[in-house]
């Protein structure tokens, strides 16, 4: 323990103070500590050793070790020193657990969803915006001032980039709560159908389809895999990293199949560029059966599967604005308090250029580069 104690001193920049289990308490760097480690049993010790950060968390969820002073801080000296990095025991147990999580069943497809998703809205109307949902990262472009302005940008962005017009024909694969299903028939009069595993987000999105009295809307309750027809355009936003590694070809397929010739699509994701295993506790705790992908794992696929890779977007300022902190301050301090302080700290240290390798979008068609002369100059620099 007194080793990665050690480590986290000599590498990170925070100072920070430890208190052991026995009473003694060990200050590091000059200053006032910005967190302390206040281990309450020696058995965080042992988990802490022999699995790691994995361990030194599930000690903290236990109630064997508490932080006092900034999360932030924490996590911020946590990520600077490394400790975060997989020992041989922690990658072992991560791969068994991306093998028994597979997405390659419908079924664990759905468990796995639900593991996360299926909390239900009472407890994600806390922090997404109002009253669309939308649970991926938002577009904060110059001038933008709340969360949703900067979640109708990034609607209006992907409406952009797949060139909606009225009376087309979308498929939604991953639909979420359906705040794209409602905006995409309010904002372009298309028709619209989005495809979702979890029964709870499917529930909802069809009460606020119900509410809005929209007719060209629909919410379907089913795996990607199952979608049976041809769409004029296919939107995938925040679906793809938790299809899997077994299950990227299926999803990546399911858009070829249900892409009309001629017709255009977009994939937003969080992927890599590189390649590096997601983190073990994230698949226990987070997302069973999600991988972040690297974008030519991801470009080797729509190769496969018969689809053009028309543009590529790495965008940094799809992120998470500190801003969010301040809405939900209004509203509720207690949860502003604890909202994705490691979030914070990984734009604290990572450079913009590496935040943007996280956030992908890809434009992508099926046969659509021979259709371009029927468009005019400017949608096709703006679907490319």
């Amino acid at each position: 323990m007194e080793t990665l104690v050690r480590k986290l001193a000599q590498q990170s920049r925070v100072p920070f103070a430890v208190r052991f289990a026995d009473g003694r308490e060990v200050r590091h760097a000059s200053g006032d500590p910005a967190f302390t480690l206040s281990f309450r049993h020696s058995r965080a010790y042992w988990r802490t050793a022999l699995f790691g950060h994995v361990g030194l968390l599930e000690a903290y969820f236990d109630g064997d070790l508490d932080i006092d002073g900034s999360l932030p801080r924490a996590l911020e000296a946590g990520m600077e020193s490394g400790i975060d990095n997989q020992n041989w025991l922690v990658s072992g147990l991560n791969h068994l657990h991306e093998f028994l999580h597979s997405n390659s069943s419908w079924l664990r497809a759905k468990r796995n969803a639900e593991f996360h998703y299926a909390l239900g809205p009472e407890f994600y109307r806390f922090w997404l915006d109002d009253p669309l949902m939308l649970y991926t990262c938002a577009y904060w472009k110059d001038g933008t001032r709340t969360l949703e302005e900067a979640q109708r940008n990034k609607l209006d962005h992907v409406g952009r980039k797949v060139l909606l017009k009225a009376g087309d024909d979308v498929v939604d694969i991953g639909s979420g709560f359906g705040g794209f299903l409602q905006y995409a028939e309010e904002r372009w009069g298309v028709k619209v159908t989005g495809y979702n595993t979890t029964g709870s987000q499917v529930e909802h999105a069809r009460r606020q389809i119900e509410f809005k009295r929209l007719k060209n809307t629909l919410a379907v309750e089913g795996d990607f895999r199952s979608m049976d027809r041809q769409f004029d355009k296919v939107v995938s936003i925040g679906c793809l990293e938790h299809a899997g590694r077994a299950g990227l070809t299926d999803l990546i397929r399911a858009h070829a199949r249900s892409l009309k010739p001629g017709g255009l699509g977009l994939i937003h994701f969080i992927g890599h560029v590189g390649h590096f295993e997601t983190d073990y506790f994230i698949r226990k705790y987070v997302f069973p059966g999600g991988w972040i992908p690297s974008l030519a794992d991801v470009t080797v696929e729509m190769e496969k599967a018969g689809l053009e890779v028309l543009g590529y977007a790495s965008q940094a300022q799809f992120l998470v604005n500190c801003g969010i902190t301040d809405l939900l301050a209004e509203e509720n301090p207690a949860d502003a308090k604890r909202y994705l302080p490691a979030a914070a700290a990984a734009q604290k240290l990572l450079s913009p250029a590496e935040m943007g390798e996280l956030f992908k979008v890809i434009a992508l068609g099926r046969g659509f580069s021979a259709s371009l002369l029927g468009f005019s100059e400017g949608d096709r620099k703006q679907a490319l």
